[in-house]
């Protein structure tokens, strides 16, 4: 019961939207569970008032894309205006510079506007090529997690980050946690995957789109991560990373990684403080969900040895019985 409490503790909403905790649902005969997702989706949307998708205001602005034109707006006016443009080159400009004798508080401001757009560039240049390769997640045990299941697949991860103090205690707790999930809600979790990949070009966009909705709620503001739903998005991220991983969209697998890993970060930054939540008590409550899953499986098992050996009982007494009858009949035969 408590894994129950714990893992699924998600609204009605979030249920049908991502169905990643939803034990069943039920199918309808005109549109896919995806289709219905989205068909709800664009309905929501229509009636918030929002503008559909083409269009530049469906996109929340994103720091990455601002830095981004930034970057491009700024490195335009260096290399046009303060190159192409002028008359003379830049050993000239110094030169024409230092003969105005100008003060050294003056001079170091001039150095500053022209050094500012290179270093601006060099460094966020730097910075695009480590979001590109995974590097800078905070949250290592989506990661593991991701190269974890995907090594089940009996395949290997090759551009997975490095762990920077290897693999730790809460790493084995988060895979044995999100696995025992995957198991519970193994044929839910495989039928939502095959949607989300039945189109290879759009598998990304769409698992951002359901990983974004799966962290709200009705009222469409951003919720907190609890402990379920970090299971449950670490689980369905590393049961598609697999996927995608079989079918070698190994760009895809980087992108999912790194957008899950940040979207999980975020909230909790922003939220289990005040909550009370942590990653004391997760472990605590895991170890829990763990010894309680060791207990099931050593009943279920016990259960199927008794049965084993209630019919290899019953097998017996039968053997005994009809040996008895025919004895029985020996001899009553013989005399």
């Amino acid at each position: 019961m408590l894994m129950s409490r714990i893992l699924c503790r998600v609204t009605p909403r979030q249920v049908m939207t991502s169905r990643l905790i939803a034990s069943t649902l039920v199918r309808r005969d005109v549109k896919t569970p995806i289709q219905e997702w989205g068909w709800a989706y664009l309905q929501r949307q229509k009636a918030l008032g929002r503008p559909i998708s083409p269009h530049l205001t469906v996109y929340q602005p994103q720091l990455t894309w601002m830095v981004s034109g930034f970057h491009r707006v700024t490195g335009c006016a260096m290399a046009g205006i303060g190159f192409a443009l002028l008359p003379f080159n830049f050993t000239q400009f110094v030169e024409y510079i230092r003969s105005w004798n100008i003060p050294p508080i003056i001079t170091s401001a001039f150095k500053f506007v022209i050094a500012f757009p290179i270093i601006f560039h060099t460094l966020n240049g730097i910075r695009f090529i480590g979001f590109d390769l995974a590097k800078g997640v905070e949250n290592t045990k989506q990661v593991d997690y991701i190269a974890w299941r995907i090594k089940q697949g009996r395949s290997e991860w090759f551009e997975q980050p490095e762990l920077p103090f290897g693999t730790q205690p809460e790493h084995e707790m988060m895979r044995r946690v999100a696995y025992i999930f995957e198991c519970r809600h193994r044929t839910e979790l495989n039928e939502f995957a095959d949607e989300l990949l039945e189109n290879e070009n759009l598998s990304f966009s769409r698992y951002c789109e359901i990983v974004d909705e799966f962290g709200r709620t009705a009222d469409e503001m951003e919720n907190g991560m609890s402990y379920g739903r970090l299971v449950g998005l670490i689980s369905f991220g590393g049961l598609v990373a697999a996927r995608l991983y079989s079918h070698n969209l190994r760009r895809e697998v980087q992108q999912l990684a790194t957008y899950t890993a940040k979207f999980i970060d975020k909230r909790i930054r922003l939220t289990w403080v005040e909550d009370e939540r942590s990653w004391k008590n997760f472990m605590t409550i895991a170890a829990d969900i763990i010894r309680r899953d060791v207990a099931q499986r050593e009943a279920a098992e016990r259960r199927r040895s008794s049965r084993r050996w209630s019919l290899i009982g019953i097998g017996a007494a039968a053997l005994v019985g009809v040996g008895a009858i025919i004895g029985t009949r020996v001899l009553l035969g013989a005399k």
